[in-house]
């Protein structure tokens, strides 16, 4: 019973504040809805802006995290692209080193079995002087006397493969160039068979017997006629193909020069006309013996013109190119390389025979 009578007291005062809540008329129960209607329609619009701006802050971070994936995925292609370049650009100077030294180690053998043959021969051969020609066209050379120039210094020498030496010639001496006259009838000098092939590709060669003189004489003699070659008027002046003695080979006193001149064929006020004219000489001396040859050939005509091109001279001086069907005249477009080419292998090789006269 005393239970009971606490709680009737507890909730006396729930009692009395129900008895005197009001109930809400229509209207304002109307207008209370409308007020919460409003604050949620509020809390709809801010949730939406703030959905918006998530999205927008998603796709700002995504676009931003694609951009920086494209540039590393750039950069990375851009990396490894340059360490294949650099990798190629290697392995194609490894493969050109290789090729180069092979050709020299070629070049080596053949002229060390050429320099063996020589002095072979030289043991044998007569005490009297002679000038032998591929072309077999016969040659009469008048002597003149030559003013013999200060010796030369031996050359430095770098690297060497199979005797054969990289070098640094000494500064060419200016001097007075003799000019042989050569007695042949210039109709047959171009004609056929002046122009020879080996293995078919044009080789000049010149075999002189040098009596009295050893290969070690004759070397040093050569080497300054070659190097004052390599700066005579013919030559072009460019700093990348410049005429320079190439290699040497002391053991087999043999030499090797890349030439790079001008073939000219006309030089007036209005008109020049000329070629460039590339060659190897390749010169082998030994005991009382000289040999020399004027290989690898080739020309570049005219590279800024349609009508221009670059060839080796088998393909353009060979006799089925330069000459009639009859070969009994030299014709064009090519008789001109020809004629050019002929006058300054005999130009060279008469200086030659000058010299050891």
């Amino acid at each position: 019973m005393k239970k009971i009578l606490i709680a009737i007291i507890a909730l006396f005062p729930l009692l009395c504040s129900a008895q005197n809540v009001k109930p809400l008329t229509p209207e304002q129960q109307l207008e209370q809805a409308q007020k919460q209607l409003e604050e949620a329609q509020k809390a709809v619009e801010a949730a939406k802006a703030n959905a918006q701006k998530a999205k927008q802050a998603a796709e700002q971070a995504k676009a931003k995290a694609d951009a920086e994936k494209a540039k590393a995925d750039a950069e990375k292609k851009r990396k490894e692209k340059e360490i294949a370049e650099k990798q190629a650009a290697i392995q194609a100077q490894i493969k050109k080193a290789q090729e180069e030294a092979a050709r020299l180690n070629e070049e080596a053998e053949k002229l060390n079995a050429e320099a063996k043959k020589m002095n072979a021969e030289s043991s044998s051969s007569a005490p009297q002087q002679k000038v032998v020609v591929t072309s077999d066209q016969t040659k009469t050379v008048k002597k003149e006397s030559v003013t013999p120039a200060p010796k030369q210094e031996k050359p430095a020498q770098y690297g060497s493969v199979n005797g054969w030496s990289a070098i640094s010639a000494p500064t060419p001496t200016v001097r007075q160039e003799v000019k042989p006259e050569v007695d042949v009838n210039t109709e047959v000098k171009y004609l056929a068979g002046a122009v020879p092939l080996v293995d078919g590709k044009v080789v000049f060669e010149l075999n002189l017997d040098v009596p009295g003189q050893t290969a070690s004489e004759i070397y040093d003699k050569a080497f300054e006629y070659v190097n004052n070659l390599t700066v005579d008027e013919n030559q072009k002046d460019d700093s990348q193909l410049r005429s320079k003695i190439a290699i040497v080979n002391t053991n087999t006193h043999s030499i090797a020069a890349k030439m790079y001149e001008w073939l000219v064929f006309a030089n007036t006020i209005l008109m020049s006309d000329k070629a460039e004219f590339s060659y190897t000489l390749i010169v082998n001396c030994a005991d009382a013996h000289l040999n020399v040859r004027l290989e690898r050939i080739s020309y570049t005509y005219e590279p800024n013109r349609s009508t221009g091109f670059t060839e080796s001279a088998h393909n353009i001086i060979a006799d089925k190119y330069a000459l009639n069907k009859k070969q009994t005249k030299v014709v064009r477009p090519y008789g001109k390389f020809r004629i050019k080419t002929i006058d300054r292998k005999d130009e060279i090789f008469n200086g030659f025979v000058n010299l050891f006269n």
